[in-house]
């Protein structure tokens, strides 16, 4: 094999092994910008599932609230209700 020949081969092989490293590293850039891409997404999902159960968590807070005020209200009407009957019975006892 002449010199020429040798050095021919030497840089195909050469050329192909750049090739093969450059493939590579698209390969590996594209993997990565695969991994961002589903990385980004699934935080995006689960911020999304967040600020649903957010809201959900704020509506029951809210309508616990509400509920309460409720029972309370009844409450005060009960107890308004107890103390004017009993300021009448101490009234109509003392007259």
């Amino acid at each position: 094999m002449s010199a020429e020949e040798r050095e021919r081969q030497a840089q195909a092989r050469k050329k192909g092994q750049e090739q093969e490293r450059h493939e590579y590293w698209e390969l590996l850039i594209e993997g990565a910008r695969d991994g961002h891409e589903k990385t980004r997404l699934l935080f995006d999902q689960r911020q999304e599932n967040l600020y649903r159960r957010l809201e959900e968590l704020e509506r029951n807070i809210r309508d616990e609230i509400r509920e309460q005020g409720r029972t309370t209200r009844i409450w005060l009407a009960l107890l308004t209700v107890s103390v004017l009957i009993l300021i009448l019975i101490f009234v109509s006892l003392w007259f």
